[in-house]
């Protein structure tokens, strides 16, 4: 958001495309080894320190091998980008080298269960990074600075990651033949396979519009495809509880719990995605333009279009399949659904341009969700139509809507600026009050609320009388 403000359209497509080709490095040179320790560590938990260094060094090897890779080619690369890598290449070097090991940070807290330990963590490391970014952008506007900062940011990640397993006790039982690297290869190769096509398929758009459109253009385009964080993180930190509860289940036969973990799960998420997908549906335009300032209005139909993968992401397809080890479906899937992207993009990119492209990543993921879901159903011992709560969520989705066009009515005469902040808080405020006076929202969630509540309440007093004690 500061940077879009400070750097011009030009060079602030040339930061987004920098940023995807390490994203890219990113995904490809980890080889699926920290999803692996979700599938691993909650099996055999007396030698998950083994199985943690190790990958610590495998991932440190592929990161120095990767940064000097891309920086030794990123002046070949100018050929198809538009960005003048060959001048940042120093800095792509050192943002992949540190990035790969630095990925762990995500995945040793959580695979530990130790939540909060992790939450302090990433958010820690987060904001750290973010405020080195934000200060370089502000003081100097130049990108060289920016991607230093950058690396600076990561190379402190590794440095908690290191300081992690430094603090980490040791391993209760000698590492059995299980966890040789050899083992641990064969589940993270076939599954790194498979998100390499998945790869290609989320990624084939951003590629398609950096290298077939100008900078300023595609700097339009990253903004309307940019990732809400908060759902991002929402979304990803249950599938990773959800792998973690439910790839046990799956070991031990116990299909009952798996089915009660997924659907708990999915209908959780269900209630804060789909009120959220609503509301930024009709507040679009404003939430643009207010953000990113007005240059960036014509991001507006693909931020619309981009917004589908929303509902998409509710059942956990991806965490299902990685948990019951179905790395041979989740192969296929991502297989047709790249076939199916790339037919969408051809079709439609001509008449429709950079709004082709993301209609041609929210085919895929469709095609991809349809074919998990029958692989899922049959290893949960479920029916499609048992497969989600569907009336429910239908009626979420349509409570969403009404109360998300009901904010968007009340709001309408007010300045964009206003508009955009008053008209999410009260359509979601509306479709949290119609959610919960129709009973949409599960019982065990109804309890929750109401312990949280009760427990704030029961503070408040508390709080009161050490305000009044202050002079």
């Amino acid at each position: 958001i500061v940077l879009v403000r400070v750097l011009d359209q030009s060079t602030f497509g040339y930061y987004k495309q920098v940023g995807l080709l390490c994203g890219t490095a990113l995904s490809v040179l980890t080889l699926a080894l920290p999803e692996s320790l979700h599938y691993f560590v909650p099996r055999q938990p007396g030698a998950s320190q083994t199985l943690l260094r190790r990958t610590t060094w495998l991932l440190t090897g592929l990161g120095v091998l990767g940064g000097l890779g891309i920086a030794l080619a990123s002046p070949g690369l100018e050929r198809f980008f538009s960005a003048p890598l060959g001048s940042y290449r120093l800095f792509l070097g050192l943002i992949v080298a540190t990035s790969i090991p630095a990925s762990l940070l995500e995945v040793v807290g959580v695979v530990d269960r130790r939540a909060r330990l992790s939450a302090l963590a990433i958010a820690g490391m987060e904001g750290l990074r973010s405020a080195l970014v934000v200060t370089a952008a502000l003081l100097t506007r130049d990108l060289s600075v920016v991607f230093g900062a950058v690396a600076v940011g990561l190379a402190f990640q590794c440095l908690a990651v290191a300081a992690y397993l430094g603090w980490r006790p040791r391993d209760s039982v000698a590492s059995p033949e299980a966890l040789r690297t050899r083992v641990q290869l064969g589940y993270a190769l076939p599954l790194f396979g498979a998100a390499l096509i998945g790869m290609a398929r989320d990624q084939l758009h951003s590629y398609f519009v950096a290298t077939q459109y100008a900078a300023d253009q595609f700097a339009i385009y990253a903004v309307g495809t940019l990732a809400i964080p908060f759902l991002g993180n929402l979304t990803q930190s249950v599938a990773d509880v959800v792998i973690i509860d439910t790839s046990r289940s799956f070991a031990a036969g116990h299909l009952e719990e798996v089915r009660r973990v997924w659907w708990r799960a999915t209908g959780g998420i269900a209630l804060i995605l789909l009120p959220m997908f609503a509301v930024l549906e009709v507040f679009a335009p404003d939430i643009i333009a207010f953000v990113f300032g007005a240059d960036y209005g014509p991001a507006t139909p693909v931020f619309r279009v981009f917004l589908l993968l929303i509902p998409l992401s509710i059942p956990l397809s991806s965490a299902m399949l990685r948990a019951s080890a179905s790395l041979r479906t989740m192969a296929i899937a991502d297989a047709v659904s790249l076939v199916a992207t790339i037919a969408t993009l051809l079709a439609t990119t001509a008449w429709l341009g950079p709004l082709g492209a993301v209609t041609s990543l929210v085919v895929g993921k469709a095609v991809f969700d349809a074919i998990s879901a029958w692989r899922i159903a049959d290893r949960s011992q479920m029916s499609l139509t048992d497969f989600l709560p569907w009336r429910r969520l239908a009626g979420i989705l349509l409570v969403s809507a009404l109360g998300a066009s009901a904010a968007g009515l009340l709001t309408s005469s007010l300045p964009v600026w206003l508009r955009a902040l008053a008209g999410p808080a009260l359509g979601l405020g509306l479709c949290a009050a119609a959610l919960w006076i129709l009973r949409l929202v599960p019982d065990a969630e109804r309890e929750l609320v109401r312990h949280q509540l009760a427990a704030y309440a029961a503070r408040l007093p508390g709080l009161r009388e050490r305000g009044a004690e202050r002079p």
